[in-house]
Order: C-alpha cells, then sequence, then structure tokens
C-alpha cells in the first residue's frame, strides 16, 4: 500500500466489508496464525530491495501466488442463490468454509481452483542473502560508484579546477560513502529478519574480527534502523 498509488474514490470501496464492487488483494504472510511485520522481501531499502538479490523477488513472486489463490478461495465469492452459482454442478465441494457455521448463508466462489491450481501453494522461507551474495553486491556498488560519480562530476561545471575539487573531494569521501551503503542495507537485512529466525540474512562476524570490533560494528549498524 505505502510503495503505490492509488485514487482514494478507488481504495475506499474495496476496503469497505459491505461493498462487492471491487477487492483487493494485498500481501499478507502469516506465521502460526500470526501477521508477519515484513511480508514483501523486495520491501527492503524502501522498495528496491529487488534489485538486490533474485532471491527477493522468488519469494515475492510465490507469496503473490499464495496470496491471490486465497483470495479466489475464500474471498471473491457469491452468495448460494446467486444465478452464477446456482445451477453450478457438484458445487458444495467448493463451499467456503468460512460460511458454514449456523444461521450464515453459504458463499462459492466465483472462479473455482481446479487440477494443479487447487492444492495450497506453500509459504515460501523467508530469503537469506549469504555473505557471497553480499560480498558481490557490495563489489558492483563500489564499480557503480567508481564508473559513474566521476562522470557526474564532470557534467556539472566546465570549470576544469572545480573538476579536480571534485574529484579530490570523491577520492576523500568515496570510502564513506561504500560504508554508509554497506551498513543502511545491512541494517535493513537484520531489522526485517523474522523473530527467531535461525536464518540469518547478515553474513556472519568474521572469525579474525574482535569482540570490541564487533560490538563497534552493531553499533554503527543500529544507527541506520529506525
Amino acid at each position: 500500500m505505502n510503495q503505490a498509488r492509488f485514487k482514494v474514490g478507488e481504495i475506499v470501496p474495496a476496503l469497505d466489508p459491505d461493498d462487492h464492487s471491487r477487492f483487493l488483494i494485498a500481501p499478507h504472510r502469516k506465521l502460526n496464525a500470526k501477521e508477519e511485520r515484513y511480508t514483501i522481501a523486495c520491501g527492503l531499502l524502501d522498495g528496491f530491495g529487488d534489485f538486490l538479490d533474485e532471491k527477493f523477488r522468488a519469494h515475492d513472486f510465490q507469496l503473490g501466488r499464495r496470496n491471490c489463490q486465497a483470495f479466489l478461495r475464500s474471498t471473491f465469492s457469491v452468495p448460494g442463490a446467486n444465478p452464477i452459482v446456482a445451477d453450478m454442478s457438484g458445487r458444495e465441494q467448493f463451499r467456503i468454509a468460512e460460511y458454514h457455521s449456523p444461521g450464515q448463508p453459504g458463499r462459492y466462489p466465483i472462479i473455482p481452483l481446479f487440477g494443479a491450481a487447487r492444492p495450497e501453494v506453500p509459504l515460501a522461507y523467508w530469503p537469506c542473502m549469504s555473505q557471497a551474495d553480499f560480498g558481490l553486491l557490495l563489489d558492483r556498488i563500489k564499480g557503480r560508484l567508481t564508473k559513474i560519480a566521476p562522470q557526474l562530476i564532470h557534467a556539472q561545471t566546465t570549470s576544469t579546477l572545480l573538476r579536480w575539487i571534485g574529484y579530490l573531494g570523491l577520492f576523500i569521501a568515496r570510502r564513506r560513502i561504500l560504508e554508509y551503503a554497506r551498513l543502511a542495507i545491512l541494517s535493513d537485512l537484520v531489522r526485517r529478519e523474522p523473530a527467531g529466525s535461525s536464518r540469518r540474512t547478515w553474513p556472519p562476524m568474521p572469525l579474525t574480527m574482535s569482540a570490541p570490533c564487533w560490538r563497534s560494528w552493531r553499533a554503527r549498524a543500529s544507527r541506520f534502523a529506525p
């Protein structure tokens, strides 16, 4: 929702449970009947996480299939008296379980699921970024900075002196820029990791890193997490 744009007049009816003119399929990710705080892996870095690792895109694709299947099975439905389903053959096998309570009219899906579409799409594991993949990402960021930043400086002015000042500033700040990018990505990976997960999404501490250095690293990373 916060990464998309809708007209208010279009979105309000979809949120009204008594309005059946339109529906909204939003990401939902539940573990042990509890809604997870973060649902889509590509939400990393305010929605740019899909550029970091293919596993993030694969997870969100499967989550979308699962959410769409649940929508067709239990939400996109009509009462049993509706002409659309009134004469449907074998409709009882598609009766929505949530409406089995006494006094509730039976409801049936508008688009029943058949064949391979009927088994529940499993909930995918939350994707993890390996140390090797994280290192490769940093190398690519470094390469992009090295390639693009000088061209940006060159395009800002025609003065040779100002260009050389810009190149010097880039040379001095280059390490800090890369460190900032590393910690920003790393802290978001840590923050979005599911509670109690044993599958770490950030690179493990190197064996050569001392305890004081580790505490310093965690303190720096925490500055970028809300």
